[in-house]
């Protein structure tokens, strides 16, 4: 089964607002660990320019299921013009108390094509959220986001900018 979290995003141009909300995650724990294993799951969500965190919130920790349900939103401050350039990062950090580690998935809401920032998301299924919600202002768009396995490598090198 697919690892996924569903997220809203909504922006509001005039106080340069974007509100990100988390609302659920599904198939986090595989089932083969399931009946051995509760777990401990949060999302953290950052906001990226040019790989640089400029802002970062997490949800509270749900414990023991691997269909999590967060309901929770985050507030950015993003000028209109600053919108092109900035992304998303949404990692849902995930500890099955079997392992006593933490295993990491994430999903990008934007990114580059090209390596040219369109302030969307990379040609994926969150490109086109993005740009709903930039047509569409003041009003939510909700998408199921397919989350990837990250690495020990790539969360170290995260790590490093926190």
């Amino acid at each position: 089964d697919t690892r996924q979290v569903m997220f809203s995003l909504s922006y509001l141009p005039s106080p340069g607002q974007l509100t990100v909300t988390i609302i659920k995650a599904r198939n986090i724990i595989p089932k083969n660990l399931q009946p051995l294993s509760t777990s401990d799951t949060y999302v953290k969500v950052a906001l990226m320019c040019e790989n640089k965190k400029i802002d970062r919130k997490k949800t509270g920790v749900i414990t023991g299921t691997s269909d999590p349900i967060f309901n929770e939103s985050f507030l950015f401050d993003v000028a209109e013009v600053d919108m092109k350039g900035v992304f998303l990062s949404l990692r849902v950090m995930c500890n099955p108390r079997i392992l006593h580690t933490y295993l990491t998935f994430e999903c990008f809401a934007c990114c580059y094509v090209d390596r040219v920032p369109l302030g969307g998301s990379e040609v994926g299924p969150w490109s086109e959220q993005w740009r709903e919600m930039l047509d569409n202002p003041r009003k939510p768009v909700t998408s199921w986001c397919t989350l990837k396995d990250v690495t020990s490598d790539t969360r170290r090198g995260s790590e490093d900018q926190s």
